[in-house]
């Protein structure tokens, strides 16, 4: 989800970050003094594709309606228009929030800003925004789903601290109060429509007491960082939390693993990484110089790892995981006798495509094209 939470400007334990502080603790002391994170085009677009998804929910409407209509985030003071491939994207996200909705006779919620956990010092609060929440007339169970435009990292919804996070915030407010008190299962969904993958939601059930448990361990973790912990673990949790440290250099543990890492291999001339801001020309082009070398010998790692595990052999800290390509017809014909014309799409051959044609004159299609400088490239001199 995009992070749209009511925290007060200095607070430091965000939702959407839980996955790394909840596991490292010293990563809040050690990004303190870095200035905010600029945002990137994509999460600017994720934003109005949740502004779409707010909309939608409330006024009934289908997200490919208002293609080419301008969306607002008036909080985040965005804007932009709706391209068919976010309608497209949270076309998926309402049919299933209606479905699902329509499955338990609950009334949606969009977009509540929660109180989760009270702050230590104004700093270490705890507040966030759910997406989506639906709660049951016909069970005790409370559903909460978060909307990811994101197409590059799959998030499984299990063991999630984040949506652990958002939904003890909805049990915890107080103006909801009777409608959610006798809760007594969370059902947790996150939906992730543009990723390539077969499954464009994860979701996952648990109690009301383990989610209760959960937040025992946030609480202590709060004092933790609230006391300045330095206490600092590496995991998968650096790279898919997107982790400030990793990403400026700056954690020491990651830098001594990795240079643990290089020393056992040989490469002694790269043991001290110096951040690449600091390098000249000169410096530069030495790293250049060997770094086909360099990923050509751990691309042989990891084909060798794989082939480990493979053969049910223990790599430490690695395991097996599905790789799916795009979805293909199982049979072209009935989708043509299905669909028909719309599901065709006509589109002008490349000039390579068209110089293949049997009787295309090649100097007439060197005529009609060009070639268009898209940017630069080094190369090696000779």
């Amino acid at each position: 989800m995009s992070d749209k939470t009511t925290q007060p400007k200095h607070s430091r334990l965000s939702p959407s970050k839980a996955c790394i502080w909840m596991q490292c603790p010293g990563m809040i002391a050690l990004t303190k003094d870095l200035p905010p994170d600029e945002s990137s085009k994509y999460a600017a677009e994720g934003t109005l594709a949740h502004a779409l998804l707010e909309k939608c929910l409330k006024d009934g409407t289908q997200p490919d309606q208002h293609i080419g209509e301008e969306i607002a985030d008036t909080d985040k003071g965005l804007t932009g228009e709706v391209t068919e491939d976010m309608a497209l994207a949270v076309r998926y996200a309402t049919d299933w929030v209606r479905t699902r909705a329509e499955q338990c006779a609950g009334k949606i919620i969009t977009e509540r800003k929660v109180d989760i956990v009270p702050g230590i010092g104004k700093e270490f609060g705890i507040q966030g925004t759910t997406d989506i929440t639906i709660v049951s007339a016909i069970d005790d169970t409370l559903i909460v789903a978060d909307y990811k435009h994101g197409a590059g990292v799959a998030v499984s919804a299990t063991e999630n601290d984040q949506m652990y996070l958002y939904a003890y915030g909805i049990l915890a407010d107080k103006v909801l109060g009777s409608a959610v008190a006798t809760c007594s299962n969370i059902e947790m969904t996150i939906i992730q429509p543009r990723i390539n993958l077969p499954n464009k939601h994860s979701t996952t059930t648990i109690t009301r007491d383990e989610l209760l448990m959960f937040i025992e361990r946030v609480k202590q973790r709060q004092k933790e960082i609230a006391a300045g912990s330095t206490e600092l673990h590496d995991g998968t949790w650096c790279k898919k939390g997107f982790c400030r440290a990793r990403k400026e250099n700056i954690c020491p543990l990651l830098r001594k693993n990795t240079e643990d890492g290089l020393k056992m291999v040989g490469a002694a001339a790269l043991v001290k990484i110096p951040n690449a801001s600091a390098l000249d020309g000169s410096a530069l082009a030495r790293v250049l110089d060997v770094k086909k070398a360099v990923v050509d010998f751990f691309e042989a790692c990891e084909e060798r790892a794989l082939k480990l595990a493979e053969d049910g052999q223990n790599v430490p800290g690695y395991s097996l995981k599905e790789a799916w390509g795009n979805r293909e017809w199982k049979d072209e014909d009935v989708v043509l006798a299905t669909f028909g014309d719309i599901a065709t799409k006509k589109a002008v051959l490349s000039p390579a495509q068209l110089e293949k044609v049997k009787g295309v004159d090649k100097a007439k299609v060197a005529e009609l094209t060009e070639k268009k400088l898209k940017g630069y490239k080094l190369e090696k001199t000779k």
